[in-house]
């Protein structure tokens, strides 16, 4: 019986329809399977595109509250300050292009200037359109972000506005609004947008507070109808939506497989199903091996990308520890090859601190006990004599066999160590500045209300003085009383003086001075000064140029360390006064422990064969009353009123010294750049009424030191009016009094301090005659003040006999 061609193909037919039907079901796979990598792979290159953008955003944040940060610590910036900050904080940011600022809601500065000059002058209350998120901005102290918008610039971006207030001790005020401008096209291609390796296509669209969309302003409107994938770009004051789809679109993703069918169909025809069988088996273990040579792949990926050594640590009892695996980035940390150290694991801990290593095996020790990781900061040396600080972290496993074994990572943080060390080093300026400034406003504040009662004291003395000698009681012993009294005023004032020298506050009457004279002169004090037993040696440079210094209180700087080196050399030695003219660069003032800046710089140092000075004492022998002088033989004053003269000359000081070795100061002033001109101080009266009875009106605040004054003046035969202030004096002037001499403290309470008075005065009547006194100001006199050069300053406690000098002088003048 012949077969019909069905049942002889049958067999055939059923196979090619089970093929056929295999065939579409893993056609139908490939797809779902491909379709849904690929969403996975947009997925993440999206939500990569969102991290990005959100982090650019903060970013852009971070710049314009950085500037706002600085605006606020700054006075008033002018246009090359301003555009000098700005600069500095967005350097490389190609997208920004307008820096803004705003005080009083009117823009007076922006960077560049060009091509942003058109927005000087804007005042935002003009703007409707902008003025609600300025007012918004500034009423609520957070940052405004508008956009993106169209800018006049061109092209489209967005704007970040933020508050700045100035503060202090007891609120915050406003200042103004900075605003920066980010050009859209340059800020999305930081994100990765637009580049030719991008794998997606992306649009971005601005969400209402709704969240639906408020407008599309990048990409192409028909991807957002394409499936796309979606994800939300959250920042201050807004949200974006981002969309995403593979290039060309999910249809052109998916064309791709047309010949993969093609391809399967055609093979399907011909391979019979135990060979479809062993192919999916093949298949099957080929995914496994991509999915291991991936997981491999990451692996090496991260070993290599981490910025440190990855090893494995092996405790074995009974065995010597080892090092099974370490990667390549032990040669930068140890100088040693992988292979090197895994035969020789001694080079790992011979390389530690000594010190350390106990610490270290303690450290492992807990770990392997408790289970825990260890976390150990050391210091690595390594045969080469390199130094670095490692930090190391390592998890314990048990093993079934016994012992332990550590996955171990290691990391070199000798810079951020040393990082560490400078903000501990700045920290410590910082203390120390602060200190200082604490210590000189008490002292300031202390030597001014001191010199008060030493004005008082002494001026009553002196005119005790005077009864007595006018009784003729020149044997009297009140007179004794009343001059050492007067002695100790003045022994009190030179003590105010040292305290306002290390405050920094003293009055200092600065001169074109050559160093060598000075030293010249000093040396005539120098056989009262120094014993016999201590040699003076000078070394003093030729030509020297001219330095601008008060003049007494060079010396007695000088001759302070004169003193204290005499007192470091009990039995006797050498003292080496030195002077050089020297050219400092920026090397070389980052050297200094004060702040100078490069040039040209005179330097006088005296270094003696003494005793030395340890090293940990030589960061306190400038604080005030340290001494390591026995009671009674010093106030521990010098060194510290030396360091406030030098510090208030705009100078600095340098210490080198060694125990039994000696020690070396050098004082280095700034250099004049040209020799200046003598001042002609001849007077020349041109009148005759200097020694006349006056009218002389005294403004003072201290009630006990203004009676003391109007009693000695008029004892002069002069005629007297006070005032408890500059206002009070101000009206007595305009009631119609006619006076001749004013006579007033500088700092009074009320609306006019001493040089207002003066200047009020003057402005009414020109040239009128006026003496100035203080017992402590730091308010300089010449700027912004009508006192002439010549005008007389006392500085309390003032002698008798001073006033009436000062007086003759000023009145002799006219």
């Amino acid at each position: 019986m012949r077969k019909s061609p069905f049942t002889s193909y049958l067999p055939f037919s059923l196979a090619v329809i089970a093929v056929v039907i295999l065939a579409f079901g893993l056609d139908y796979q490939t797809r779902s399977v491909n379709r849904s990598d690929l969403r996975s792979e947009v997925q993440a290159e999206a939500e990569i595109l969102r991290a990005r953008l959100e982090s650019q955003i903060e970013g852009g944040i971070l710049i314009t509250r950085g500037v706002a940060s600085l605006l606020s610590r700054e006075e008033d910036l002018d246009q090359d300050e301003f555009s000098r900050l700005v600069r500095g904080v967005t350097e490389g940011r190609a997208d920004v292009i307008n820096v803004a600022w705003a005080p009083d809601l009117v823009i007076t500065r922006v960077h560049p200037v060009e091509p942003n000059r058109a927005a000087l002058g804007v005042d935002y209350r003009q703007i409707p359109a902008q003025l609600d998120a300025v007012l918004r901005a500034r009423d609520t102290g957070q940052i405004a972000f508008v956009g993106p918008v169209d800018l006049v610039q061109g092209g489209k971006g967005f704007i970040m506005r933020v508050p700045v207030y100035a503060v202090d001790e007891r609120d915050f005020e406003f200042e103004g609004i900075l605003s920066t401008v980010f050009e859209l096209g340059l800020f999305l291609e930081r994100v990765g947008l637009g580049s030719s390796e991008q794998k997606i296509e992306v649009a971005l669209a601005r969400l209402d507070d709704h969240g639906l969309d408020q407008d599309l302003f990048y990409g192409a409107p028909e991807l957002t109808s394409d499936d796309p994938i979606s994800a939300e770009v959250h920042f201050a004051e807004g949200t974006w939506r981002l969309y995403a789809r593979p290039v060309g679109g999910w249809a052109a993703a998916t064309d791709r497989l047309i010949y993969q069918r093609l391809l399967l169909l055609l093979l399907s025809a011909f391979i019979l199903v135990p060979l479809f069988l062993v192919n999916r088996m093949a298949l099957s273990r080929q995914k496994i091996i991509r999915d291991m040579e991936l997981a491999d792949d990451r692996l090496s990926s991260f070993i290599t990308n981490f910025p440190g050594a990855f090893f494995t640590y092996v405790q074995e009892s009974g065995q010597r520890d080892k090092i099974d695996f370490i990667t390549e980035a032990c040669r930068d940390i140890w100088n040693a090859s992988p292979e090197a150290i895994c035969d020789h694991p001694g080079i790992l801990w011979n390389a530690f601190d000594s010190e350390k290593l106990p610490e270290f095996q303690q450290e492992v020790e807990r770990s392997r006990r408790e289970g825990s990781t260890w976390n150990f900061i050391w210091r690595s040396t390594t045969r080469d004599g390199t130094a670095r600080w490692l930090e190391g972290w390592g998890h314990p496993y048990h093993q079934e066999a016994g012992g332990t074994r550590w996955d171990c990572f290691v990391v070199d943080i000798t810079a951020q160590q040393a990082r560490e060390e400078a903000f501990e080093q700045q920290a410590e300026i910082m203390r120390q500045a602060q200190k200082q400034e604490s210590i000189g406003q008490l002292t300031g504040g202390m030597a001014h209300d001191f010199n008060n009662m030493l004005a008082v004291i002494r001026g009553n003395m002196e005119m005790l003085e005077e009864d007595l000698t006018d009784e003729g009681r020149e044997d009297d012993e009140r007179l004794e009383f009343v001059r050492g009294a007067i002695l100790a005023a003045e022994r009190g004032n030179d003590l105010t003086k040292k305290m306002l020298s290390f405050a920094r506050r003293a009055r200092l009457d600065p001169e074109g001075l050559n160093l060598n004279d000075i030293v010249r002169e000093l040396e005539g004090w120098s056989g009262r000064t120094l014993p016999a037993t201590i040699t003076l040696r000078k070394e003093l440079t030729p030509d020297l140029p001219l330095v601008r210094l008060d003049r007494s209180s060079t010396a007695s700087a000088l001759l302070n360390l004169m003193v204290n080196a005499r007192d470091a050399m009990p039995e006797g030695g050498v003292l080496t006064i030195a002077t050089k003219a020297a050219t400092l660069d920026a090397q070389d003032v980052a050297t200094m422990p004060q702040d100078i800046a490069p040039g040209d710089y005179v330097v006088v140092s005296l270094e003696d064969t003494g005793e030395g000075i340890a090293k940990d004492k030589l960061e306190t022998i400038f604080e005030p009353f340290y001494t390591t002088k026995g009671p009674g033989a010093g106030s521990g004053l010098g060194l510290s009123m030396v360091h406030g003269f030098i510090a208030q000359s705009g100078g600095a000081i340098r210490v080198t010294s060694e125990l039994g070795q000696g020690t070396k100061i050098e004082l280095i002033f700034r250099a004049l750049n040209a020799q200046p001109a003598k001042e002609d101080n001849d007077m020349v009266p041109k009148g005759t009424s200097a020694d006349a009875a006056l009218s002389i009106l005294v403004a003072e605040d201290d009630p006990d030191v203004r009676n003391m004054l109007e009693r000695s003046l008029t004892r002069m035969g002069h005629a007297v009016t006070t005032a408890e202030d500059g206002d009070a004096a101000l009206a007595l002037f305009d009631g119609g009094r006619v006076f001749d001499l004013l006579l007033t403290d500088i700092v009074m309470p009320g609306s006019l301090q001493g040089t207002a008075l003066v200047e009020a005065l003057r402005q009414r009547r020109p040239g009128f005659p006026a003496i100035v006194m203080t017992g402590y100001t730091d308010v300089p006199l010449h700027e912004g003040s009508v006192l002439h050069p010549d005008d007389i300053r006392l500085s309390k406690p003032v002698a008798r006999a001073e006033l009436e000098r000062a007086i003759h002088e000023t009145m002799a003048r006219l």
